[in-house]
């Protein structure tokens, strides 16, 4: 490794998150001119390679029984303890690059998705990539501690927003620590979880990359990626943060540059990213990234030539803040977004001026679960009753919703269900929580919560009710014994509770011509007046289910005023 003489200022190096590489990083090298008293160009550390503190490990994860389609997942991982916060070789091999991936991370990742969002069996399939030459992953050398998976998920929820993620690996596995998704002013890596599923908008872009120097100002082209992480808001009022990648940047040019007589910067590339939340769009989806609220990273090939010929070349990088506003577009519902200002102010003090002017469309968003409003349902049975959970009002722009997931109680509770659609029976009585998970291809997640009520407020049927007997004679004023019966049905209470609860008559009675002997027991007069058609007793019989709904019947027992009544 060769590495020109450095004058820089020492001071910590923020990197940013989800390593986005790619835009305007050797190019930096140009800005910067040669610092008084130092013998190098613009005050870039050069070097052949850079330490590799992290790759990128890219899963396909399906279910054993193909029950839904592969879900990719893409995560930015720290090197293992080991080999890395304390780093002992710049050296490491591609080998140990999958066998880390395939293992440790493999092995975290789909526990925590059996866990956590759906009990199916999963297989993750992971492959490394050794795309940290394109970046420092800093925040690789600060502390991750390990957090087991909580039986609950109370530390795994990246459905939510903002995310509740902490877990690092589940019990008996070694952590894993993700190169950190935003650019807080002390880095640390995400946990586990925080690069499994998530809010993100994907943005293909391309425009134009201006460098200003010294009064000389070039432009040119740039193609990549700007992700828009936090959930979709169209009508606006939300706050987003951002990422993004420049792959793909066309080669810069400056001639008698530092006493050569050309130097050209190729093979250029940047990322960055912004603190999480950094701009809140309004109604029209405009939002802004204060100066010094990003984070970027670039890195390019200098070649010093002389008549036309290379004379030299050498590795470059820097790393700075955004020396003004970058203005930020999301128009989901036109599938559009655009990226304008300053990506970097200055270098190591120096002024340096480089901007972007972007446009692109956004590639995948996250899905929006909808479990449904809360809602009633009249009991059938003694059991309960069926019950459907709908999600299908559930949505995706891209259609691409590879995973239904219900659970009931809690997030971490029983699972009951893969489908959009999900039939089961619940028990009367109370409320019960159901909670929705939804997935698509990309691992961009949604959750979603409803309740079902299952209650009873349909009183008994009552069909008849009968008094023995029902003709009391000879009127001799006696009392005579009556025993009633009821036939009734009640569809969620087998066995309603009867009783007589009041007696009435069409003559005027005393108490005692009409007393409640029992549930289904009366002693009635053998009376009536002489003057009228004879006494009718009318007796109530009220039944009550288990859940105080209640309905009436009558019987009538009557006294003739003579036998041939």
């Amino acid at each position: 490794m060769k590495r020109l003489p450095i004058c820089l200022e020492t001071r910590q190096s923020i990197l940013t998150a989800t390593a986005w590489r790619a835009l305007g990083a050797a190019m930096l090298a140009i800005l910067l001119g040669a610092s008084s008293g130092c013998n190098q160009i613009f005050g870039l550390d050069e070097t052949e390679a850079i330490r590799p503190d992290a790759y990128n490990c890219a899963c396909t994860c399906t279910s054993s029984n193909n029950s839904f389609p592969p879900i990719v997942l893409n995560t930015s991982v720290c090197l293992p303890n080991g080999i890395n916060p304390n780093l002992t070789s710049n050296s490491v091999t591609q080998q140990q690059l999958d066998a880390d991936c395939s293992g440790r991370v493999s092995g975290n990742i789909f526990g925590a998705i059996e866990q956590c969002v759906t009990d199916q069996p999963i297989a993750c399939h992971c492959t490394a990539f050794p795309v940290v030459s394109m970046f420092i992953a800093q925040e690789c050398d600060q502390p991750c501690t390990g957090q087991d998976l909580d039986p609950s998920c109370s530390n795994f929820n990246p459905f939510a927003n903002p995310p509740q993620k902490t877990a690092t690996n589940i019990p008996n596995k070694e952590p894993v620590c993700l190169v950190a998704s935003a650019d807080p002013p002390t880095p640390v890596p995400d946990p586990l979880v925080a690069g499994i599923f998530g809010h993100t908008s994907n943005c293909s872009v391309d425009g134009d990359v201006t460098i200003e120097r010294d009064g000389d100002s070039q432009t040119h082209s740039a193609t990549g990626i700007v992700n828009i992480n936090g959930s979709p808001c169209p009508g606006g009022g939300c706050k987003v943060g951002m990422s993004y990648r420049l792959d793909h940047i066309n080669d810069f040019s400056f001639d008698s540059f530092g006493g050569i007589e050309s130097v050209e910067f190729q093979n250029l590339f940047a990322s960055g990213a912004s603190i999480p939340n950094g701009a809140t769009l309004d109604a029209s989806g405009n939002g802004t990234f204060a100066a010094n609220s990003t984070q970027s990273y670039g890195k390019g090939r200098r070649s010093n030539q002389t008549a036309g010929v290379e004379t030299s070349s050498d590795n470059a990088a820097y790393v700075g803040p955004n020396g003004g506003p970058i203005g930020v577009q999301v128009n989901w519902q036109n599938h559009a977004c655009a990226v304008s200002g300053a990506l970097l102010g200055q270098i190591e003090g120096d002024a340096t001026n480089i901007s972007t002017d972007l446009t692109g469309t956004i590639t995948n968003e996250p899905p929006t679960a909808n479990a449904g409003a809360p809602k009633t349902v009249e009991c059938t049975s003694a059991g309960g009753a069926g019950i459907a959970l709908d999600a299908s009002h559930s949505t995706d722009p891209e259609d691409n919703i590879a995973l239904f997931v219900w659970r009931r109680g809690t997030r971490a509770g029983l699972e009951i269900g893969d489908d959009a659609v999900v039939h089961l029976n619940q028990n009367l009585g109370g409320s019960k929580a159901y909670f929705l998970k939804v997935v698509d291809t990309l691992g961009q997640a949604s959750e979603s919560s409803t309740s079902v009520s299952v209650v009873d407020t349909t009183p008994p049927v009552i069909a008849s009710v009968s008094a023995s007997p029902n003709v009391l004679w000879a009127p001799n004023h006696k009392r005579v014994p009556v025993s009633v019966s009821v036939s009734d049905t009640d569809k969620c209470d087998p066995a309603p509770s009867c009783k007589i609860v009041q007696i009435t008559s069409n003559e005027p009675i005393a108490a005692s011509d009409a007393q409640i002997t029992g549930k289904f027991t009366a002693n009635l007069a053998a009376s009536r007046l002489g003057s009228g058609s004879g006494r009718i007793y009318t007796i109530t019989v009220r039944c009550t289910d288990a859940n105080n709904n209640s309905s009436t019947g009558t019987a009538t027992v009557s006294v003739p005023h003579d036998r041939r009544t």
